[in-house]
C-alpha cells in the first residue's frame, strides 16, 4: 500500500506541473490570438487609408505562425498529458494488483504456517506420551500421568527411596517456560502446596484442608 501510495504521489507531481505547464501555454495562445487579432485590424485600418501594408502583413504572417506554433503546441501538450493520465492510472491498477497478489501471499503463508505450527504441536502433544518409556526417565512410567496444560507430568514417586510428587515439564531444543509455568514453578518451591478433601454428601459439600506440618510417612 506504501508503495501505491508514493506512485501516485509522485504521478499527482507530474501531472501538477504537466497542468501548470498547459496552462501557461493556453496563455501564450491566447496572447498570440490577441496580437494576431491586433495586427488584422490594423491592417484594415491601413488598407482603408491607402497605406503600404507590406509591414503589416508581414507581422500579421508572423503572427500568424506564431499563433498556428502556439496551438500545435497545446494540442501536443494535452495529447501528452492524456497519454500521461492513461499510463498512470495503468501503473496504479498493476500496483493494487501487485499488492492484492502479495497480500494473498501473505494470507497463503500465514495459513501454512499456521498448519505447520499446529502439526508441531499436535506431534509435539503426541511425543509427550511416549518420554516416560524413552531411555533416561528415571521414574516410573506407570507413576507419570499426562496433563499437557500447563505443564506436562504429574510424577507419583511414592515408593522410591524417598517418596515424592513431581510436576515434570519436557521441552526441546532452545524452547522456555512460560510465564504460567514460570509462576507455577516459584509456588512450588515457596512450598505454596498443598492436599484437599473434597466431600459430597446429602448433607451437602465439605472441603478438608490438609495441615502442611510434616507427618511420617507409614
Amino acid at each position: 500500500m506504501l508503495i501505491t501510495a508514493a506512485i501516485t504521489i509522485v504521478l499527482c507531481c507530474c501531472l501538477y506541473l504537466l497542468l501548470k505547464q498547459n496552462i501557461q501555454l493556453q496563455t501564450q495562445l491566447k496572447q498570440y490570438q490577441e496580437e494576431t487579432k491586433k495586427v488584422s485590424i490594423d491592417l484594415v485600418k491601413q488598407e482603408h487609408q491607402g497605406q503600404n501594408t507590406e509591414k503589416i502583413t508581414q507581422e500579421l504572417n508572423k503572427a500568424k505562425e506564431d499563433l498556428k506554433l502556439a496551438n500545435n503546441k497545446v494540442i501536443f501538450q494535452e495529447y501528452e498529458n492524456d497519454s500521461l493520465v492513461d499510463s498512470a492510472n495503468k501503473l496504479i491498477e498493476e500496483v493494487n494488483k501487485l499488492n492484492k497478489e502479495l497480500e494473498q501471499e501473505r494470507l497463503n503463508n500465514n495459513t501454512v504456517l499456521s498448519q505447520k505450527k499446529g502439526s508441531e504441536v499436535k506431534l509435539g502433544n503426541m511425543a509427550e506420551n511416549f518420554v516416560p518409556f524413552l531411555e533416561g526417565f528415571k521414574y516410573d512410567p506407570n507413576s507419570a500421568r499426562l496433563l499437557s496444560h500447563p505443564i506436562d507430568f504429574v510424577i507419583f514417586d511414592l515408593y522410591s527411596a524417598n517418596p515424592s510428587i513431581i510436576l515434570l515439564e519436557v521441552k526441546t531444543g532452545n524452547s522456555q517456560l512460560s510465564p504460567t509455568q514460570k509462576l507455577i514453578k516459584k509456588l512450588v518451591q515457596k512450598g505454596c502446596v498443598r492436599f484437599e478433601e473434597f466431600r459430597v454428601s446429602d448433607k451437602g459439600i465439605k472441603i478438608k484442608v490438609a495441615s502442611n506440618e510434616e507427618e511420617p510417612i507409614k
